[in-house]
C-alpha cells in the first residue's frame, strides 16, 4: 500500500486520537535534519497526532512509557533524561535549501518547537511546533509524504528512519536519484566518513538491511561514477511484502486505511489540476516481454518544479524527448535499453538548461 500521511489530532478528545499516520511536506523530508533517533520517535509520534482540520499547533503529549515500547526498547532511561530530552527539542532546527520561483538557491531555516514541558513522575513530554512549522505540517494539499508511524518506530538509527523517508516520499515513481552531495547534506554527515566506501559500509548497508527487516517498502541502490569517483545514486524502491502491520494496531486499521485513500485521492487530483502533462505517474513503464522500465521522460518531469511542469506542454515534452533519444542513440550504438534511456533524460535536462 502506498501510504502519504495524515494528521491526527490533540490528545484527549476522541477526533484527536493518535493515528498512526504521519504526513509531512516533501520539502519536510527532504530538509536537512540533526535529530537523533529519539528525537525523531518524539517528533514522528506528535505529528500523527496532528489532526488533518488542525489550523494551528496546540501541545501534543508523547506518554514515555509507550515511546518506550512502540520502539521495543528495554531501557526506562528516558525517565531520568526527560528535561534533557525537552532541551534538546527547544534546540531542534529545520534547515530547506531549494530555488526561487527565478532559479536562484534559497536557504530557510526555523526552530522547530516553540514550548516543550515535562513534570517529573508524569510520564510524559508536552511539546508544541513553532508556528513557522504550519505550511510544512497543518492542511497539506499537495507535495506531502505519508506513512505508518509504527515503521519508523521500528528503526533504530536516524539515518535508517531519514532514508525510509526518502523511498516513501518516491513509493509511487519507484525511483529516486541523488548525488552524493545531496545525500551527505539530508543526512547531515557532511564532514563524517569521507570515502564513500565508508559512507556505505557506515550508513547505506546498515540503514538498507535494516528498512528491508522492519518496513514496508525496501531499496536497493546503484552508484553513479564519474570515472572511479561515485558521484551519485540511484534507489530503486520495491514494496516489501513480507512486513505487516503489528498485532496491536491492526484493529485501527480499517480507518488508517480510509484516512490514507482519502489523503491520496486529494493529493492525485492537486496533480491532476495543476500538471500539464499525461501518464507520468512513474518512473516506469510496462513492457510485455520484459517488464517494468525506467521512463526518460517521467525521470526529467522528477527535476521540474510545479511551476515548469505546469507550463510545458504534451507536445513540447514528447519533442525534448525525441531529439534527446535520438542523440542517446547516436552517441551510444549498441548499448542497453536502461543505458539509453539514462543517457536520454540526461540529454533531455541538458537541452532543457540551455533553453
Amino acid at each position: 500500500m502506498s501510504i502519504s500521511s495524515q494528521q491526527a489530532g490533540s490528545p484527549g478528545s476522541a477526533s484527536g486520537r493518535q493515528s498512526g499516520v504521519v504526513v509531512k511536506s516533501n520539502d519536510l523530508v527532504k530538509a536537512k535534519l540533526e535529530w537523533t533517533t529519539i528525537e525523531h520517535r518524539i517528533i514522528l509520534t506528535m505529528i500523527s497526532q496532528l489532526r488533518k482540520e488542525d489550523s494551528e499547533f496546540n501541545y501534543q503529549k508523547v506518554r514515555l512509557k509507550e515511546l518506550i515500547e512502540r520502539s521495543g526498547s528495554k531501557s526506562n532511561d528516558l525517565y531520568s533524561r526527560a528535561e534533557e530530552i525537552c532541551d534538546k527539542l527547544l534546540d531542534q532546527k529545520v534547515k530547506i535549501r531549494g530555488k526561487t520561483d527565478d532559479g536562484e538557491r534559497e536557504y530557510r531555516g526555523y526552530n522547530l518547537m516553540s514550548a516543550c514541558k515535562y513534570v517529573e513522575g508524569s510520564g510524559a513530554i508536552r511539546a508544541k511546533f513553532n508556528p513557522d512549522m504550519r505550511p510544512f505540517l497543518l492542511e497539506l494539499k499537495r507535495r506531502f509524504t505519508m506513512y505508518r508511524l509504527q515503521f519508523v518506530m521500528r528503526l533504530s538509527s536516524p539515518y535508517a528512519i531519514r532514508l525510509y523517508e526518502i523511498i516513501k516520499m518516491r513509493q509511487d515513481l519507484r525511483f529516486v536519484r541523488m548525488t552524493i552531495e545531496e545525500l551527505r547534506e539530508t543526512l547531515s554527515v557532511e564532514h563524517k566518513y569521507d570515502r564513500f566506501t565508508d559512507l556505505k559500509k557506515h550508513i547505506l548497508e546498515p540503514a538498507r538491511k535494516e528498512i528491508k527487516d522492519k518496513c514496508d517498502v525496501y531499496f536497493t541502490y546503484r552508484v553513479q561514477r564519474d570515472g572511479r569517483t561515485p558521484v551519485g545514486i540511484n534507489f530503486m524502491i520495491h514494496p516489501n511484502e513480507e512486513v505487516e502491520p503489528t498485532v496491536e494496531e491492526l484493529p485501527d486499521e480499517e480507518e488508517q486505511a480510509e484516512e490514507i485513500a482519502e489523503r491520496k485521492d486529494e493529493r492525485q487530483e492537486e496533480e491532476v489540476s495543476t500538471v500539464d502533462t499525461e501518464g507520468q505517474t512513474s518512473l516506469f513503464t510496462d513492457s510485455e516481454d520484459s517488464g517494468p522500465r525506467l521512463d526518460a521522460t517521467a525521470l526529467f518531469q522528477q527535476d521540474l518544479s510545479q511551476e515548469e511542469l505546469s507550463n510545458i506542454t504534451d507536445k513540447e515534452l514528447e519533442q525534448l524527448h525525441d531529439q534527446a533519444r535520438e542523440v542517446a542513440e547516436d552517441n551510444n550504438p549498441n548499448r542497453s535499453e536502461s543505458i539509453l534511456v539514462i543517457e536520454t533524460y540526461r540529454t533531455m535536462k541538458k537541452k532543457w538548461c540551455e533553453q
